[in-house]
């Protein structure tokens, strides 16, 4: 009869083997920590960038003037912004200082005159919570010789559930009227 002999490796216990598994893990953990660190940076930058209102005419028509302010049911809860003489293509970059609307229903309220026609205005959005965001007032030409408005309020990286504005407006200067 023969007999088989087996070979049997001895188990490696060594501690080098588990001290290599174990830089491993914590190098990976390391770099998800510094990743997340970077990303937060980012977001707080974002989030603390200074508040401020944009307007933009994308016509060929002069603004005579933008009044921009925040209206409640009963009350304006500040006095906002009035610029004068906007020239065509020319854009405008005005900071704003945080306003507590927390459970206000409030509306940016934008009234506005280009050269040679009657002022208009519009109510934009809902405002229900602390803002201190970035707020876009957009006046584009369309096809059919009207101005297209467009209003966006951005609170910053991370929305607010009360804040609520992303509208748009045609505006028929032949018959100085709001469409839509």
């Amino acid at each position: 009869m023969r007999r088989i002999i087996r070979k049997v490796k001895p188990i490696d216990n060594s501690p080098k083997n588990i001290e290599g598994i174990f830089t491993k893990r914590v190098k990976i953990f390391a770099v998800i920590i510094a990743i997340l660190v970077v990303i937060s940076g980012v977001i707080f930058y974002i989030e603390d960038n200074d508040s401020k209102i944009v307007i933009k005419n994308n016509t060929d028509l002069k603004l005579e003037y933008v009044k921009a302010c925040y209206i409640g049911p009963d009350i304006q809860f500040n006095e906002g912004i009035n610029e004068t003489d906007i020239a065509a293509g020319k854009n405008l970059s005005i900071a704003q200082d945080q306003i507590n609307l927390l459970g206000a229903e409030a509306n940016l309220e934008i009234r506005f005159k280009f050269e040679n026609h009657e002022e208009l205005f519009v109510d934009a959005g809902i405002f229900n919570d602390t803002f201190n965001g970035k707020v876009t007032i957009a006046f584009n030409e369309t096809k059919d010789n009207k101005v297209r408005l467009n209003v966006k309020a951005k609170a910053g990286v991370i929305n607010s559930s009360g804040i609520n504005c992303d509208d748009t407006f045609t505006i028929n200067l032949d018959e100085n009227l709001i469409e839509d």
